[in-house]
């Protein structure tokens, strides 16, 4: 599993932008010549879709055949709605669009999809709700939107953790991941991110329930920090860690003495 998680890491953005283009041009001639499908409605879905490969391609480094529930959820829930669009439908039509992709790559490569992604697609209650309450947002004085959009936020996270698909805060003994990492925290953190979604998405097919793979996965998180890895020259995640942030802490107090 964690040679599929490297491999991922090492992803090249511009072959996944390229790739998912290619096959964004093959799905608009698809969808223009089988569907009928009017062209505001084309010039709309491609939108979306291209926003989803940029997304993709750029933050979990992966592509649609291989992106877990959460990076489909962030997308939908958080990243699009708050992306500016040409025009507001584009945001509407999301859900439609997601769907009709699916359909066509079932169409292209009878591509199996995973049980999830039907039922986040499915879920316009939860979607249309967040949406909502964004546009609601715009509508606010700058005072009250921090406190609103805080609480959108909150509202999001607790779902994402209510389906296990939030990695915890701690590292042990009090310490938290830091809200400013060093370069090689924030790379453990990215690789710990995508062990987690990808166990997470092996115990879930497997029929497990969210609170049985929520122990098994924090046993997984607790092991992973703690052993020592040949490829951080026998080093635990957590001594990393630790000792990058000394590392730079001293950086700093000689930055100041200077």
């Amino acid at each position: 599993m964690d040679d599929e998680i490297l491999e991922q890491e090492t992803a090249d953005t511009q072959e996944l932008l390229d790739s998912g283009y290619d096959e964004l041009d093959k799905y608009g001639n698809w969808l223009g010549t089988h569907t009928g499908t009017d062209n505001r409605t084309l010039e709309r879905y491609s939108y979306v879709l291209e926003a989803l490969i940029d997304y993709l391609a750029n933050y979990p480094k992966t592509d649609f055949r291989s992106m877990t529930e959460y990076d489909l959820s962030w997308f939908c829930y958080f990243y699009f709605i708050r992306l500016g669009t040409p025009d507001s439908a584009m945001h509407d039509v999301l859900l439609p669009a997601l769907s009709s992709f699916v359909t066509w790559m079932k169409f292209e490569y009878e591509w199996l999809s995973p049980s999830w992604l039907g039922s986040l697609i499915a879920d316009e209650t939860m979607y249309n709700r967040r949406l909502a309450s964004y546009r609601l947002l715009e509508t606010m004085s700058e005072s009250d939107w921090t406190e609103a959009f805080d609480l959108w936020c909150n509202e999001l996270n607790d779902y994402l953790d209510s389906r296990c698909m939030l990695i915890p805060s701690e590292i042990g003994n009090g310490i938290t991941w830091g809200n400013t990492m060093g370069w090689r925290e924030k790379a453990l953190y990215d690789h710990c991110a995508r062990r987690w979604q990808h166990e997470r998405e092996v115990r879930l097919n497997a029929g497990a329930g969210y609170e049985e793979i929520r122990q098994s996965l924090l046993n997984s998180y607790t092991s992973w920090l703690e052993t020592p890895q040949e490829r951080l020259d026998m080093a635990s995640p957590r001594e990393v860690i630790m000792l990058e942030r000394m590392d730079n802490d001293t950086t700093e107090d000689d930055e100041e003495d200077d």
